[in-house]
């Protein structure tokens, strides 16, 4: 993994007892990760850094630590503050193990009188997002914990390569809703508006056409990448006959053909597949399409990416290779208490596409711009009306991603070496230019370096 930062690292070696696995409920499945338990352990988990000797001082609860006691097995109660003074440099976030069997939340203070508050701190590892870069830290602790490890981390050049991407659908969000955003995001994938048909032959919307005038309208320099969704139309997705379609290598040529001459004659960078889902007896045929279709883009010097959700999925590793990004689908997948898109929903997620044989600078995680009950039912409340407080994600019984989750997704996603972070979608975030909008919280997070740099 390329990853290039400096790092000012801090070891609390604390005992702990082991976490216990979340059963997977028929919605997805979310398991905790295991604590380490030994210090060689805890670095083998760490990417590959540039680093320096630490260079700060400790104090808990106003007592000065020594290095003995930095690896003594210290545990902190309700109330306890950790004080981390950084004599040469500054951190953006925190990479820390929590040990135990249950949750913690951690109030975060930085110089200046910055706070944030880390809620559902599982058991495992974990990247915490600072309100900015600072020299002086102080963590909080909202009830007994025990933390392995804590490493205060500046990291930049992972942060500002990562691509976000925003997904609009054209059927049902206005021009103006998604406008907003075009500053925040790297990438804008114009959904709902092209299909193919059972001949082959594109589908092209009005609303698709209406936003494709909009974007071309704008100045080549002040509008995002377009990539656009092109799915099998509807029908034959639930007459389970889309797979007719590319069943013959003549057929997939044609499609291949078809589509990026559309892309071509509207100014599109880029071609989005959203299937959901092939059959058992499609994927073949769908992978050999994707390596076609991924051949003739790149001849017009275009791109390929495919939203897919972490589970069953069958592309071969011809195509697997094919594919330029993964708008990972990270949501709607619910844990053991009705939760979905929860930050360990996104290290599942990241394991599974690694199992499957995708590289990491393959990968975009995705992060919903909207709520789900806990209960599962089929109820989609949008970000945008949510009134969460400091560090919350959940509004009654409606779970979101709030903007310190977004934060620390973003770290975690430049730890990974991740190509970027999906925002799924944006007509249901908050306007763009409102701090507390999604969008917003990932770049202003992708763009947290030292002060003076």
């Amino acid at each position: 993994m390329k990853y290039i930062c400096l790092v000012l690292a801090l070891l609390l070696a604390l005992g702990g007892a082991g976490c216990q696995k979340r059963e997977p409920n028929n919605q997805g499945t979310v398991q905790q990760s295991p604590p380490p338990q030994e210090a060689e352990e805890l670095e083998e988990k760490i990417p590959e850094e540039v680093s320096e000797e630490p260079v700060f001082t400790a104090l808990l609860n106003g007592e000065a630590l020594d290095s003995a006691a930095l690896w003594d097995n210290v545990r902190f109660g309700p109330g306890d503050k950790l004080e981390i003074t950084i004599n040469q440099g500054q951190a953006n976030s925190l990479h820390l193990f929590s040990l135990g069997e249950k949750e913690i939340s951690l109030k975060i203070e930085v110089f200046g009188g910055e706070t944030t508050v880390i809620t559902e701190i599982a058991p495992g590892e974990r990247w915490c997002a600072l309100p900015k870069a600072a020299e002086q830290i102080t963590l909080i602790f909202q009830e007994e914990a025990a933390l392995s490890h804590v490493r205060p981390v500046l990291m930049e050049e992972p942060l500002e390569q990562l691509a976000i991407v925003g997904y609009w659908p054209v059927a049902s969000a206005e021009w103006e809703a998604v406008e907003s955003h075009l500053n925040n995001v790297t990438d804008l994938v114009v959904n709902t508006g092209c299909y193919w048909q059972a001949d082959g032959a594109l589908a092209v919307n009005q609303p698709l056409k209406d936003a494709l005038a909009h974007l071309n309208k704008l100045p080549g320099g002040s509008r995002p990448a377009v990539w656009c969704t092109i799915n099998p139309q509807g029908a034959l997705i639930r007459e389970g006959t889309a797979g007719e379609t590319i069943n013959t290598p003549e057929k997939r040529q044609a499609l291949a053909e078809t589509m990026v001459r559309f892309c071509v004659e509207n100014g599109i960078q880029g071609v989005d597949i959203d299937w959901e889902t092939p059959t058992l007896a499609e994927w073949p045929d769908f992978s050999s399409f994707i390596v076609t279709l991924s051949q003739k883009l790149q001849e017009e010097g275009l791109r390929l990416s495919l939203a897919l959700y972490p589970g069953n999925v069958h592309l071969g590793q011809e195509a697997i290779a094919a594919v330029d990004r993964v708008n990972i689908m990270a949501y709607d997948q619910f844990d053991s208490q009705g939760r979905h898109a929860t930050y360990e929903a996104a290290k599942a997620a990241l394991d599974y596409f690694a199992s499957a044989g995708f590289s990491q600078g393959q990968l975009c995680l995705g992060v919903p711009a909207y709520g789900r009950p806990l209960d599962m039912s089929a109820q989609w409340p949008f970000y945008s009306s949510a009134q969460l407080s400091q560090g919350a994600n959940l509004q009654g019984d409606v779970y979101y991603n709030g903007p310190q989750l977004a934060a620390d997704k973003t770290m975690l996603a430049a730890s990974q070496g991740l190509q970027g972070l999906m925002v799924y979608h944006l007509s249901c975030d908050l306007p763009g230019d409102n701090p507390q909008a999604l969008t917003a919280v990932i770049l202003k997070t992708s763009q947290w370096k030292q002060e003076g740099r």
